[in-house]
């Protein structure tokens, strides 16, 4: 009758300390456990958002079932929001935390006492599987106690904290454990721990390896820590093994793990040690984690709950918003938001920064490229060759000018069309160059007896002084004058020239013929010395049967221009101005 006295007291032991773990937060009002599975919030951040006038809330969830495993819950709308009695359906960001960019701080406690001798070798195994399977920042410390403390103060990174737990060795004295300062001293390291990255939220939890006893158990005690803890921010998770099977003193494991919002679990056996640690790194690394964003005025005041509809959850108890806090510290006045739980005054000027600068700098480095680009682009419009009007006609905004009468010879040859004759140095007709693989006749025929291209040649005059007849078909030939040997003799006309109004030849008027070159080199026409804007062959002026004039540029550096207009090839008219390098010079037709 004894034995299942006993036995029937270990299972009601056991029911008891499972049901203080599962249960809701310490700040919320209590009820009834209901049936497996759960659904607990274990934390519940509400801070100011960079949207004025909402609020950023941010829960950590787990649904676990009777043996602590984590439910798979999926979908677009699987979480429904409540806020005091109103269920809100809006939307929200889902992930786990193994997802977020969120560090982790981690303080071991282990209970090294003579009782626990057996079981130390087993934790350090499962302990160290756990810390190599946790995010690569994680800081750890190890803290070992039996009747004192050992191990660190701080926490370290993970291959320190490695080495600190291969030390640990059981203690053969019989004082009393010191669970609790233990714990505390575990709290007051993670207090002072800070995010090695500006900005990052820190997950900061304590993990318990213990049969429970402590040197005062008063409840008091168990409670003081815990909530010390909770208002930090940090979880407690307690993995109890009495080997002793004394599971009296688990109730201050369980109590301290409910009032931390952490996780409770009870090893039967050493072999059972693999399968819990198992399961909280898959609840810490598979916890769920909802953002919303919602209007401050429907958060604040009010209790935060949770419904899983497609499973039939809801959150054993919702969580009293009091105000929103920014890590541990209340942002004033709705001007302000939290990042990186620093409140941040949006209208506050606390200097630029390098980013700042830099961003500063580039962009009036844009807007400088931007000007120059549209400036190129409007001066390259301006510049930009126009076509030639037709012959006759002055150029756009420029005045009509009379052209001078021909003379009787040009009349003659006026219906011709216009042809460009190669003219030499002085203004004398030059002979085509014959055919490649034939020879020049030589003799009278040669360059003044050759036929040149042009107007059509008047009849010589015959001794009598008329014109010798002509064929019907002939029509009316024009008699010209000859010279003092009978040649026929042009009608005089005027010759255009150039006046130089500034420039090496400023002042100078220079008559032009056909093959009138500028240009910087010797033998230049009009040459530019001196002028290192001109090229050595800037440009030439043709000349057609007609007396027309067309300049041509040579392919120059720095261009020919017209009137301010830059141009490859343009016919001239009386008055237009002539800008080459340094050199103007007004075109005269009379």
């Amino acid at each position: 009758m004894c034995v299942q006295t006993r036995s029937l007291f270990a299972v009601l032991a056991a029911i008891y300390a499972l049901a203080l773990a599962l249960s809701s937060p310490a700040h919320a009002a209590p009820r009834k456990l209901s049936d497996p599975p759960w659904l607990r919030i274990d934390r519940v951040v509400a801070e100011p958002a960079v949207l004025q006038g909402y609020a950023r809330l941010q829960l950590f969830v787990t649904p676990v079932n009777l043996q602590g495993q984590i439910l798979d819950i999926s979908g677009a709308r699987a979480w429904t929001l409540v806020l005091g009695r109103q269920k809100k359906r809006i939307p929200y960001i889902a992930g786990t935390f193994r997802n977020l960019d969120i560090d982790v701080a981690l303080a071991i406690v282990i209970e090294t006492s003579a009782e626990f001798s057996g079981a130390l070798p087993t934790v350090q195994r499962e302990v160290t599987t756990l810390i190599d399977n946790l995010p690569r920042d994680t800081q750890v410390a190890i803290i070992g106690y039996d009747d004192s403390l050992h191990g660190s103060r701080r926490l370290r990174s993970r291959s320190r904290a490695l080495k600190v737990l291969s030390g640990l060795e059981p203690s053969n004295d019989p004082g009393g454990p010191v669970l609790i300062k233990a714990i505390d001293r575990a709290r007051r390291a993670l207090a002072r721990v800070k995010p090695d990255r500006p900005g990052v939220a820190l997950r900061k939890l304590i993990l318990v390896i213990s049969d429970g006893k402590d040197i005062d158990p008063r409840p008091a005690n168990y409670r003081k820590v815990s909530r010390r803890a909770d208002r930090e921010g940090i979880r407690i998770h307690s993995i109890a093994y009495p080997p002793d099977r004394n599971r009296l003193p688990l109730r201050g494991l369980a109590e301290m793990s409910k009032q931390s919002l952490g996780t409770f679990r009870f090893v039967r056996t050493k072999d059972s040690f693999k399968l819990h640690f198992e399961q909280l790194r898959k609840e810490i690394e598979g916890q769920y984690v909802l953002t919303y964003l919602v209007p401050r005025d429907d958060v604040v005041g009010k209790r935060v709950g949770l419904l899983v509809d497609k499973q039939q959850l809801e959150s054993t108890d919702s969580v009293r918003i009091s105000k929103l806090l920014c890590g541990a510290a209340e942002c004033s006045g709705e001007h302000q938001y939290c990042a990186g739980d620093v409140c941040i005054d949006r209208f506050r000027d606390d200097g630029r920064g390098l980013m700042g600068w830099l961003l500063l700098i580039g962009s009036i480095a844009a807007g400088i490229v931007v000007l120059f680009v549209a400036l190129s682009l409007l001066l390259g419009w301006a510049q930009r060759p126009r076509p030639d009007p037709p012959f006759g006609q002055p150029p756009f905004g420029q005045p009509e000018i009379a052209p001078p009468e021909p003379a009787p010879a040009a009349q003659a040859s006026s219906s011709a069309p216009h042809r460009i004759v190669p003219q030499g140095p002085h203004g004398g007709a030059v002979a085509p160059s014959p055919p490649r693989g034939q020879i020049a006749p030589s003799g009278p025929t040669s360059a003044h007896h050759q036929a040149l291209p042009g107007p059509p040649a008047a009849a010589p005059i015959t001794p009598s002084g008329r014109a010798p007849s002509a064929p019907a078909s002939a029509g009316h030939q024009v008699v010209q004058p000859t010279g003092p040997h009978g040649a026929p003799q042009a009608a005089p006309r005027v010759q255009p020239s150039l006046l130089v109004l500034k420039g090496p030849m400023q002042g100078q008027r220079m008559p032009i013929h056909h093959g009138f070159v500028i240009g910087t080199a010797p033998g230049c026409h009009l040459q530019l010395i001196g002028d290192n804007y001109a090229s050595s062959h800037h440009a030439q002026i043709l000349m057609d049967t007609a007396g027309g004039c067309t300049l041509v540029d040579q392919g120059s550096t720095n261009g020919t221009f017209i009137n301010g207009v830059r141009t490859t090839q343009k016919r001239l008219f009386h008055g237009m101005l002539i800008t080459i390098g340094n050199t103007e010079a007004r075109f005269l037709a009379q």
